[in-house]
Formats: structure tokens, C-alpha cells, sequence
């Protein structure tokens, strides 16, 4: 559906990346949907440029989820990715910590990313 010459924009997250390691693991154990998710890699950036994709960039996102507190931050990641399980907060901070999370006095700041693949298709 992309007409010639058109930019494509792929966003998620990569391949065995720390976000990718939180989602098919610790949301993954504690969610009863479970979370086993196929993130963005090389092989997309391959498959694109076999296919006649040219341009492509490989873009790292680099953001926080932001909360005033740990106990806002827990509930609000507790209902987006419905971990019916019930983490303890012990349990989500040892989580955080995988994703580089250190404690602050004034607010919860978790870092988080995203991958971006941007290609031009052929004309």
C-alpha cells in the first residue's frame, strides 16, 4: 500500500534489547496472557533491503515512563501490561533495575526504549 519512493517507518522494540528481555520475561511471568512478542532485528533490516528497500536507518529511542511516585509507576505498568499475577513492589523494582531504573527521592523515572526502522521503497 506504499506508493513508490515512500517512506516506511517501522517502531518497536529490538531484538533482545533490555525492553525486549522486560516484556518476554517479567511481563510475560506475571501477566496470565503471557507476553511473547517478535521485536524488530537484523533479519527486518534484511528482509527490507532484499526486497528492493533502500535508505535504511536503524534509530534507537531512548525515553522514561515518568510517575510521581513508585506506587503510581507499579499500578500504572500493572494495568498497561495487565499483570494479573500481582508483582510485589519489591518485585517490579528488581524488574526496573534490569532496565537501568535507580532509585529517586522526588519521583519514578524507568527508562525505556523503542527501535525505529525507516526505508525508502523502490520506485
Amino acid at each position: 500500500m506504499l506508493k513508490p519512493g515512500g517512506r516506511l517507518v517501522l517502531v518497536d522494540v529490538w531484538d533482545k534489547s533490555e525492553v525486549g528481555r522486560f516484556l518476554n520475561g517479567f511481563v510475560d511471568t506475571w501477566s496470565s496472557q503471557g507476553h511473547c512478542g517478535d521485536c524488530l532485528s537484523e533479519g527486518d533490516l534484511q528482509a527490507l533491503e532484499s526486497v528492493g528497500f533502500s535508505q535504511l536507518q536503524l534509530h534507537q529511542l531512548r525515553y522514561a515512563w515518568n510517575a510521581s511516585s513508585e506506587v503510581s509507576l507499579h499500578r500504572y505498568m500493572r494495568d498497561l501490561f495487565g499483570l494479573d499475577k500481582g508483582p510485589s513492589s519489591d518485585v517490579m523494582r528488581d524488574a526496573w533495575r534490569l532496565l537501568g531504573w535507580v532509585a529517586e527521592q522526588a519521583a519514578c523515572r524507568v527508562p525505556w526504549g523503542l527501535a525505529a526502522i525507516v526505508a525508502r521503497k523502490p520506485r
